[in-house]
């Protein structure tokens, strides 16, 4: 029977499994010094996260846009029946937050060929979930996942 000999102090160390690990937020910036909305998240930035969701069927991520888009919706009736748009996105922020935990769970059930992709997703909406504070953000964020999803028709595989 062979026997282990371990470093001093015990065994060694355990390498932690990135695959379990869940991404830091990155942050996004939405407007320029004037407070305009800038080009580049909608051009540029968004072309790249396209790229990066090559991987992913467009239908997959046409789920996590419906979301977005049911919220949008969702957030202008708010304001329509008086309700401040601040006001209104606070009374929807834990569903926008609830993007992430969808990310990871997609991820999770992603074959391992398709890992880094929704890896990749998985930062996308942990990024934005985090910078979006407030009904403003909010608008700019669904700007920028509009030409992401514009941009993920040129790349994205075909289905069918």
């Amino acid at each position: 029977m062979a026997t282990q000999t371990f470093r001093r102090g015990g065994p060694p160390p355990r390498r932690e499994d990135d695959t379990n690990k869940l991404p830091q937020a990155q942050p996004v910036k939405y407007f320029d010094a004037d407070g305009r909305l800038r080009p580049a998240l909608v051009d540029e930035e968004a072309e790249a996260w396209a790229k990066k969701f090559t991987e992913i069927k467009a239908s997959q991520l046409r789920r996590f846009y419906e979301t977005v888009l049911n919220l949008k919706r969702r957030l202008e009736l708010a304001a329509e029946s008086g309700l401040n748009r601040d006001a209104a996105f606070e009374r929807l922020r834990a569903e926008f937050k609830m993007l992430r935990a969808k990310a990871v769970y997609t991820r999770g059930r992603a074959a391992s060929r398709e890992k880094n992709a929704f890896t990749n997703l998985l930062q996308f909406f942990t990024n934005h979930t985090a910078a979006v504070q407030n009904a403003r953000d909010f608008a700019a964020f669904y700007q920028h996942f509009q030409a992401v999803m514009a941009f993920h028709k040129l790349y994205a595989p075909k289905e069918g």
